[in-house]
């Protein structure tokens, strides 16, 4: 069987979605699975997709990028005629033009319904929420009505596709792989960690991975860190680039936030390593990769109540003063909940069935209007 997945356009950065395109690839490792689109194709997956390029110039808006992908798809499906489409990420441009080029072209489309895209625009204010409110709230209704299938997270994104119009007969859960590479596991010698990365050795260390940005939850964060070390030397390690960076170090000296910056991915299983706890603020999520690298590598994790968080971790915080006392008490837990969903060999054999499933019934209705027309 033929599955075609969707990259992205020409402005879309693959190095995000590296781990995701691994997961997809394993599972369907049984099928033939281009990956299309003008984005590039991450080298760690090239063995698994064979890359078919196509010609749309970079969008400049995410309302072009609707059109920019389904042009991409239509000529995709001209020039490989696949039994599957695949949407993969950036459900609200990607999953529309996806879901529109193979209603048109009848090529069944599975669309992943990964973040809480629907409450998105309370995170911004004015012209551009309402503008954020269209994309996700308005456009982002097509693929849930036209989509053959959607992969989401965990019972919150299933609710959420269902309340927006999925038939849940149609709805399959498949949370992101949760085996990563050998470099997220627990640490050997934590102490010589936290010497090379200039960390203290006698204070609990509370770390953040990701984007120092109000939409990531730093004003939620600040009132964490202000009770936190109120009462006890806690060290906290942010580890990103963003425009709250340069706040919040007048904010709080190295002694309270260290602020490493940006961290290539390669290097940045020390951080989790050498920390004693993951905190994860953002109000706006599905199941991010920092939480999984974090607890693979043995950091129990806090996070704020936000998509399918429950569906990985029983640590969750409404606000910066449970989070605080969570922090404080040190009353958190190691568990990795429903950790079944997470294995390669679960993701495989219902992503196998999935792709199946639906590709077969897309033949054999094709076959029945075929045989109908020759009557």
């Amino acid at each position: 069987m033929r599955i075609g997945l969707y990259l992205g356009t020409a402005d879309d950065s693959t190095d995000n979605i590296a781990v995701a395109l691994a997961g997809v690839g394993r599972c369907l490792s049984n099928h033939e699975v281009d990956a299309f689109g003008s984005a590039s194709l991450p080298a760690s997956v090239q063995d698994y997709y064979t890359k078919v390029p196509t010609t749309s110039r970079a969008p400049r808006t995410p309302y072009t990028k609707i059109i920019a992908t389904y042009r991409d798809c239509r000529e995709y499906v001209r020039q490989r005629s696949p039994d599957v489409l695949f949407q993969i990420w950036e459900f609200q441009t990607h999953g529309t033009g996806l879901s529109l080029a193979g209603q048109q072209a009848n090529v069944p489309v599975i669309t992943r319904f990964v973040s809480d895209v629907f409450n998105e625009y309370h995170g911004h204010s004015d012209v551009k929420k309402a503008g954020i409110f269209l994309l996700d709230n308005v456009l982002g209704q097509i693929p849930m009505r036209l989509s053959d299938a959607m992969i989401v997270f965990g019972p919150y994104g299933a609710s959420q596709a269902k309340s927006h119009g999925m038939n849940p007969d149609d709805i399959v859960t498949i949370p992101p792989p949760g085996e990563l590479a050998e470099k997220f596991s627990p640490p050997d010698d934590k102490a010589t960690l936290r010497r090379e990365l200039d960390l203290p050795m006698d204070r609990d260390i509370a770390l953040f991975v990701g984007r120092l940005s109000q939409l990531k939850g730093m004003d939620f964060l600040i009132k964490v860190i202000e009770r936190v070390v109120s009462e006890r030397n806690v060290q906290f390690v942010l580890v990103g680039s963003g425009p709250y960076r340069e706040k919040l170090a007048e904010r709080f000296s190295e002694d309270v936030a260290r602020l490493p910056g940006y961290v290539p991915h390669e290097e940045i299983h020390r951080y989790y390593k050498a920390a004693d706890v993951y905190v994860h603020p953002s109000p706006y999520e599905g199941i991010p990769l920092v939480l999984l690298e974090a607890m693979n590598c043995g950091v129990p994790v806090i996070a704020r109540s936000a998509g399918d968080i429950a569906f990985l971790t029983p640590n969750i915080a409404e606000t910066p003063t449970e989070m605080a006392a969570t922090i404080l008490t040190q009353d958190w837990s190691d568990e990795w909940l429903n950790k079944e969903y997470f294995t390669i060999r679960y993701q495989s054999e219902t992503l196998d069935d999935l792709v199946r499933s639906i590709g077969h019934s897309s033949m054999s209705d094709q076959n029945t209007k075929n045989q109908a027309g020759d009557d």
